[in-house]
């Protein structure tokens, strides 16, 4: 019985042998935690990697879930980092794939959402601009729920944005000048997408110089035109009518009688294909009828118009005399904001009695040896028909010398210097009427006599 007892124990041993646990060694891949949890604040945690294979390891949310190393071959400890979590509203998740051998597993992250109070502020509230314009900045956090920004009036705009509304974003506006007359009082509105609205109020104290306004009334016309007695007329009848109306007369017909040479730009500029054409302050064109008061009453609702849309922020004077066998003409121009204007000068002559053709409504051509032309353009003072250019600087004035030869014969008693301050649109003002005109119209104006 003796003997019989060691085979059986042997055998046992021989079976408890064959049926132990494998070698943790010889395991392909094996990861020491199922999943992982984070706190809002993030942080790191170690993940233990036990393998007897190569093996590499990535995260699905790199910007803000890593780990280190990334491969390797055999056991290992890898380090993994979480970021804080910003969301105030949600949780997050990601995974981490392990692969090896061409096989892969992976266990889920999760990391919990920020309990901290949502911010949304705005910095300044309220925001005070010159009567000038200029550009100013608020910085806007929201580091919960994206913003937009509505801009609830016309006389300020948005620039630029730049930065994270997380941390804060500086967010850049714009106000045009102030040419009401008076102070005002300007929203901005920021509001988040979950219905958060803050106001930032901007205000505009006073106002930039409003000065009173000449109109200026171009009349390209010729001699042999028996059409332009109309507009002359009526010309002439606005005149009568409004006290802010000047204008000039451009004979631009070469080898007729007075002849403006200066004149032909102008035509080529306004793109001016017939006579008789007026021209309203270089914006807008004149029509011409046989009804004077019709045209006449066309300029005077042009001039009302432009007055709208165009606040004059030039101001203009000149004195013109005689010194010897020159005419000599100072002017002096004022702007109310920095800006870079044109100035132009012309020497005209009223009173010249010369034939002029004349179509009347009914009946033939008539010639017309009595027919007076007043404010006819002689002689560009100016260096150029489209102004001399200057860079004004906001209330200083600019001052303007001009001088030619006083011709034999021109009635010198009936002499008189037209002064034009031309200045490009601009996004507060008014636009161009026609696309193919200059980017200059004419703000304002002055007459003066020489004596």
């Amino acid at each position: 019985m003796k003997h019989l007892i060691y085979p059986l124990l042997a055998a046992a041993a021989i079976c408890l042998a064959a049926c132990e646990k494998p070698e943790e060694s010889n395991v392909p891949f094996k990861l020491s935690e199922q999943s992982l949890t984070f706190g809002y604040n993030g942080g790191e945690t170690s993940l233990g990697i036990t393998s007897n294979t190569a093996w590499s390891i990535r995260s699905t949310a790199e910007d803000w879930l890593t780990v280190s190393p990334a491969s390797g071959s055999g056991d290992a400890t890898v380090k993994v980092t979480a970021a804080k979590n910003p969301s105030k509203e949600a949780a997050r998740s990601a995974r981490l794939v392990c692969s090896y051998n061409s096989l892969s597993v992976s266990i889920d992250v999760t990391q919990e959402m920020n309990p901290e109070e949502a911010v949304f502020s705005i910095t300044p509230s309220s925001v005070a601009v010159d009567a000038k314009g200029g550009r100013f900045s608020i910085t806007v956090i929201s580091d919960t729920v994206p913003y937009e920004v509505t801009v609830v009036d016309d006389w300020l705009s948005l620039v630029s944005r730049e930065g994270d509304r997380r941390t804060g974003e500086t967010l850049l506006f714009e106000a045009q000048p102030n040419l009401t007359g008076s102070g005002r009082n300007g929203i901005l509105s920021v509001c988040t997408d979950n219905g958060s609205c803050i106001p930032v109020s901007v205000v505009q104290d006073g106002s930039v110089t409003i000065y009173s306004r000449a109109h200026t009334g171009y009349r390209f016309t010729a001699t042999w035109c028996g059409y332009c007695p109309y507009m002359d007329e009526a010309f002439h009848t606005v005149a009568g009518k409004r006290s802010d109306f000047r204008f000039v007369t451009l004979h631009s017909s070469a080898g007729y009688p007075l002849y403006f040479s200066a004149g032909a730009p102008l035509m080529n500029t306004y793109g001016v294909s017939g006579f008789p054409t007026g021209i309203l302050n270089g914006w807008t064109s004149i029509d011409n009828y046989t009804s004077t008061n019709q045209t006449a009453n066309a300029i005077i609702s042009a001039m009302d118009t432009f007055d709208g849309d165009f606040p004059c922020i030039t101001g203009v004077s000149a004195k013109a005399g005689i010194q010897g066998d020159s005419v000599i003409v100072e002017a002096e121009v004022t702007s109310s904001l920095d800006a870079d204007l044109q100035v132009v000068a012309i020497l005209m002559e009223s009173g010249i009695v010369q034939t002029q053709t004349y179509y009347p409504p009914s009946g033939g051509s008539q010639a017309v040896t009595d027919f007076e032309h007043d404010n006819v353009a002689r002689v560009l003072l100016s260096g150029s028909i489209f102004g001399d250019k200057t860079s004004a600087e906001a209330g200083v004035p600019v001052e303007f010398h001009w001088g030619t030869t006083l011709d034999a014969g021109w009635n010198s008693d009936n002499l008189s210097v037209w002064v034009g301050v031309l200045r490009s649109y601009e996004s507060y003002t008014g636009a161009k009427v026609h696309r193919s005109y200059p980017n200059n119209y004419i703000d304002n104006c002055c007459i003066a006599p020489v004596k």
